[in-house]
């Protein structure tokens, strides 16, 4: 007799077998017009962490006689950081510092004319750790917001990372994930 069924939480009389969470360590990250016009692999092969941006609705208030009633004002995706290994033939140093470049010339001291012009997309796949993906994340009008170089050591063996700060304008998930066409309800109801 199998006791598997009786792990998961009951639910309306019935317990059903526990779902495989999703490993952190199962993901890839993939960039778009980051640095060169060919370039970013390199990024994905070597990317060690990252984290997630956050979404957030800032309250917005409306006044009447005696209360207040509340609404959501407009998002705001924050930043997140990207962690990858400094490679031996420097192709993540010259990646990363190609993109910086294109956001602002350190060399002639000009800036690009558009966003458009140095920002790069991101997609994040949740693999299934065979050939599948379970989910992807769609980063838009990314930059660079800082770059953090390695802190140098000599009683580890660790390998020398670079730190990126980035920022999207927008992030969704694909797949129908995010509904293009959420079911929602007229905005006006009379009495």
């Amino acid at each position: 007799m199998s006791t598997l069924q009786y792990f998961n939480v009951p639910l309306d009389g019935q317990r059903g077998n526990i779902m495989m969470p999703k490993p952190k360590n199962r993901f890839r990250l993939r960039v778009f017009n980051f640095g060169p016009t060919l370039g970013g692999i390199e990024f994905t092969q070597n990317i060690m962490s990252m984290t997630q941006p956050t979404l957030t609705y800032p309250e917005q208030e409306v006044h009447s006689f005696n209360s207040t009633a509340y609404y959501a004002g407009k998002h705001n995706w924050s930043t997140f950081s990207v962690t990858l290994r400094d490679d031996i033939t420097n192709s993540v140093l010259a990646l990363v510092g190609h993109q910086v470049q294109k956001q602002s010339n350190h060399l002639q001291q000009t800036s690009a004319l558009s966003g458009s012009n140095y920002k790069f997309d991101m997609k994040l796949d949740a693999l299934d750790g065979a050939e599948g993906v379970l989910s992807t994340w769609h980063y838009e009008g990314c930059f660079v917001t800082s770059w953090e170089g390695t802190d140098w050591d000599y009683s580890t063996g660790d390998p020398a990372t670079v730190q990126l700060t980035i920022r999207p304008d927008n992030a969704t998930l694909e797949g129908d994930l995010f509904p293009k066409n959420p079911q929602l309800t007229s905005g006006f109801f009379i009495n």
